[in-house]
């Protein structure tokens, strides 16, 4: 049907893809498997008629979700538990039918019920006659479909979820009772999908932001499991994880997760401030952009999360941000060292003898020979340590202890006031942010922290 294909070739757009096994570059990194832009998720479809057969159409009486799984299809096996909590909560003004495809063989049927106990009917596609009255090919998938009008014989079908994913629920909830406010309680945190839905244009934005690649930049380097990380890489992890997290909360190591990534609740609280009281978000930033994970300012910071910032941008365009940034190519004004004079290796040598003395035996004191040919004065700024004006630079000693840590001249002065990547704590991801200014899959392919940081540890 042409609603189908309407659904499908906007959601593939956007949809960043990975195969199993794919890969991973020098860096460890795998590319990202990102989900579909939500706004194009949420787009609701105009009111398509429908011949339903005769076994589905005898039980839609009102409007009624008819549910397409597979009971060999692991996606239908995560999705259900959020199907039917839906059901309940909508069971006043619309009805659910599960309708499992003609591959699920009786046996299967008989078991995928005894396991789930659905409080709604269950009816096989034996003969697969629904699958082919709606053109439906892949589950799990949700239509919402109305009865016949006066003097009809078709269905109207109003939204078309291909495929269905965890976090559509509040968004149905929201459309089939038409009052998004009915839907959101103060403290119950309902995922991206759910604010996108009436915030279409801040949604877009967000897309093309840090955020939005948080939890990823997490998983990509095997710390998917690390909650001290994913506190701050995922959606209100206290309260999006965990037994009592709900149908759709979040699973460690999951990037595609409803509360993936630092989503609009992590800064607007549960359910967002939709009763006047929006707080501080300089307060929100506070808790996770600490000293030792990078130099923060909240007045660039917010201007870099703009909310309308990708307002005029096509599909592609976003699908080439999200991409960009997911391969860790674009700019990170954050891991930037602080401007400032710096006092040179040899001062630092001074009372940091072993480290000079390891540091010299290191590729960073000899970056400058390198450089040959005509056109190098480009890439001084890797292979030497910013001097004591701006625009100049310590070519004597290549990349030296300030190149790495920050200038120089307050600690010098004051042993307990620390360098910039000095401060403590300081994990693996601040130390990796520095070295990717210059370390870039361009310049450095075969270049992974892992390997290279045993090298200059002092």
């Amino acid at each position: 049907m042409a609603w189908t294909r309407h659904l499908l070739v906007p959601i593939a757009l956007l949809a960043v893809a990975a195969t199993p096994g794919e890969s991973r570059d020098a860096r460890g990194w795998r590319p990202r498997p990102g989900p579909p832009d939500p706004t194009v998720l949420t787009r609701q479809v105009p009111p398509q008629p429908v011949a339903l057969p005769p076994a589905v159409a005898e039980r839609v009486g009102r409007r009624t979700l008819l549910v397409y799984l597979s009971t060999h299809c692991p996606h239908c096996v995560r999705v259900m538990p959020e199907i039917a909590a839906l059901s309940r909560r909508v069971s006043d003004v619309a009805d659910t039918l599960l309708i499992l495809s003609g591959f699920s063989g009786e046996e299967d049927t008989e078991s995928f019920v005894e396991t789930w106990k659905p409080s709604f009917p269950v009816i096989r596609d034996a003969d697969t006659a629904f699958a082919r009255a709606t053109g439906l090919d892949a589950t799990p998938s949700l239509l919402v479909v109305d009865p016949p009008l006066a003097g009809a014989s078709e269905f109207l079908v109003t939204e078309a979820w291909l495929p269905y994913s965890r976090g559509v629920a509040a968004v149905l909830e929201m459309r089939i009772r038409g009052e998004p406010m009915a839907v959101l309680h103060r403290g119950e945190p309902v995922g991206v999908l759910a604010c996108s839905a009436c915030h279409a244009e801040e949604a877009r934005a967000w897309f093309v932001t840090a955020h939005a690649n948080a939890t990823w930049a997490v998983v990509r380097k095997q710390r998917g499991d690390d909650l001290s990380c994913l506190a701050c890489h995922v959606t209100l992890l206290d309260r999006t994880s965990g037994p009592e997290a709900g149908v759709f909360g979040y699973r460690p190591g999951e990037a595609r997760s409803p509360f993936a990534d630092v989503g609009c609740e992590a800064c607007h609280t549960a359910s967002g401030p939709h009763d006047g009281d929006g707080g501080d978000p300089r307060a929100a930033c506070a808790r996770c952009h600490v000293a030792g994970h990078g130099r923060f300012d909240p007045d660039p910071g917010l201007a870099g999360i703009d909310h309308f910032q990708a307002q005029g941008w096509t599909d592609e365009a976003i699908r080439k941000q999200r991409l960009e940034r997911a391969q860790g190519l674009l700019p990170r004004p954050f891991a930037d060292l602080p401007d400032g004079p710096t006092v040179g290796a040899s001062r630092c040598a001074a009372c940091h003898e072993v480290p000079a003395r390891q540091w010299r035996q290191t590729p960073h004191a000899r970056a400058m020979e390198a450089l040959q040919g005509p056109g190098t004065e480009a890439c001084v700024a890797c292979h030497a340590t910013p001097g004591e004006e701006t625009g100049a630079w310590r070519t004597d000693e290549s990349v030296g202890c300030e190149a790495c840590h920050g200038p120089g001249v307050a600690h010098a002065e004051d042993p307990t006031i620390p360098l910039e990547t000095c401060k403590s704590p300081h994990p693996e991801c601040a130390v990796e942010r520095v070295c990717v200014r210059c370390h870039t899959p361009e310049r450095d392919p075969d270049w992974s922290l892992r390997t290279a940081l045993p090298r200059v540890a002092h």
